[in-house]
């Protein structure tokens, strides 16, 4: 039998208990097997607190006889190799050399043999041990972080609350600024000052391309039929007002979706055309600035707040109004929304309005920005 066959051997422990009972009464230990006692001596620092009872035990263990068979003795060391035990004697130089005299005496191995299997059984258990503890769960490590990885409402929100801005003040940083009563640039010159107004615009651009893509493939539109609607709607609300340039764009969708414009413009130009914002305000006689072909003179979108305005309503289609038509600021036609706008006119009821059917599913949709 090889040493693993040994301690695998486990006894009664009626003996182990009565000999931990003697010791603690300081009965004669004469009854008390020497190679076992040993061993339990070696535990003296755990499992016997009293000094006095380890140096009787010491003494009275010269000429105790060996009574205990090898496999009792085996059962001893199994029991003494226990969970709570193991870690101090792991480390006790006293403990290893004990072990290895015993395995050498009882089951007739080398020295040399004996160091090594005292050496394996000790580490065989401190694994069992440590593979029994309740280990912590390990965090999850946070996956890096990607901005591009990040949904639109998710981007937008990532700068405003990182940042600390607000959402109009960055429009208003980001564009050419106009001399008007209407827009107040304070906060978005105390923006352009700072250290990281850099890195804000580089995120900032970002955002506003996928909004452009988004609603790109939303509306199946081209980017030249986008540009000219937008054009035109910049053109007809001068483009330096956000909120007057998000009312007209929402004017003209509800067109898309006001059953009389639907079919008004399918006459013009083909059966489905009057669902398209590109028709709409391409149509004949609809919007001066197009027609005039003044729109052209706002090419440069991103120079102007209301271009903006115009995506976040594609992206958000949140209507902020009915009306389908509007008039020049002045002209008494209709009812004026946006101070400095233009007045609108030809609600379109909610029982009337239908469903655009041209309109593309596109991850999230409709996406909800809040525009902080």
């Amino acid at each position: 039998m090889n040493f693993k066959d040994y301690v695998d051997i486990f006894s009664s422990k009626n003996d182990l208990v009565q000999i931990k009972n003697m010791l603690k009464r300081k009965e004669n230990f004469k009854k008390v097997s020497c190679g076992v006692l040993a061993l339990y001596l070696t535990l003296s620092g755990i499992s016997l607190k009293s000094s006095k009872v380890d140096n009787n035990a010491k003494n009275m263990t010269k000429n105790a006889p060996v009574s205990m068979s090898t496999d009792e003795r085996l059962a001893a060391l199994n029991d003494l190799m226990s969970d709570g035990n193991l870690p101090q004697l792991y480390n006790s130089i006293l403990f290893q050399s004990r072990l290895e005299t015993f395995i050498n005496d009882e089951v007739s191995v080398s020295s040399f043999d004996a160091k090594i299997n005292a050496r394996i059984r000790l580490e065989e258990r401190l694994k069992k041990i440590n593979e029994n503890k309740e280990v912590e769960p390990e965090e999850p490590e946070e996956p890096e972080f990607n901005f591009d990885d990040l949904t639109i409402l998710e981007k937008q929100d990532y700068i405003l609350n990182t940042y600390n801005i607000n959402y109009l003040d960055l429009v208003n940083a980001v564009t050419v600024p106009v001399n008007s009563k209407y827009v107040d640039y304070t906060g978005a010159e105390a923006l352009k000052v700072r250290t990281d107004f850099g890195e804000i615009k580089d995120l900032f651009q970002k955002l506003t391309e996928e909004k452009l893509n988004y609603v790109l493939k939303r509306r199946n539109l081209t980017y030249e039929e986008f540009c000219v609607f937008a054009q035109t709607v910049l053109g007809e609300t001068g483009g330096y007002l956000y909120d007057e340039a998000y009312i007209n764009a929402n004017s003209v969708h509800n067109r898309t979706e006001y059953p009389k414009w639907v079919d008004s413009v399918n006459k013009k130009f083909f059966d489905g055309a009057g669902y398209s914002l590109y028709y709409q305000i391409t149509a004949s006689g609809q919007y001066s600035v197009y027609l005039g072909g003044t729109y052209k003179k706002f090419s440069n979108l991103t120079d102007y707040i209301g271009y903006y305005a115009i995506l976040d309503y594609l992206v958000t289609e949140e209507n902020k109004t009915n009306y389908a038509s509007f008039n020049y600021n002045g002209s008494g036609a209709g009812k004026q929304l946006v101070p400095g706008g233009n007045e609108y006119y030809d609600s379109l009821d909610e029982q009337v309005r239908v469903a655009n059917p041209t309109l593309v599913e596109v991850e999230e949709e409709p996406l909800k920005l809040e525009l902080k």
